[in-house]
């Protein structure tokens, strides 16, 4: 046994738990509601992306010696500069996004 292992932080948590006589506690009720609310961020987010839909061209990264395209492997690049993102504005993005208390 090293010492590592005795000194490990989910043994030495779970010893203290059983001193103290404390059962493990098992969350279920907030899994689902944490569930859709995620969901409902990544439907923000689908639908700003789908509105600001980014320009994009396949550009040729590697060529393979064989000469007949099976092995080439290509890139998608956006076409500008800085293409569009929901992440640019921080709080216009948080603004869009759903209500936290109406998931706690």
């Amino acid at each position: 046994m090293s010492l590592f292992d005795e000194t490990d932080f989910l043994s030495l948590s779970r010893d203290l738990r059983d001193s103290l006589g404390k059962k493990k506690t098992v969350q279920t009720g907030g899994t689902e509601r944490l569930k859709r609310y995620r969901e409902q961020r990544v439907e923000v987010l689908r639908r700003l992306y789908a509105e600001n839909p980014v320009e994009e061209k396949k550009i040729l990264t590697y060529e393979h010696p064989s000469g007949d395209g099976r092995k080439n492997i290509y890139e998608f690049d956006a076409v500008e500069e800085n293409p569009y993102s929901p992440f640019d504005d921080l709080e216009l993005l948080e603004e869009l996004m759903p209500n936290t208390e109406d998931f706690i």
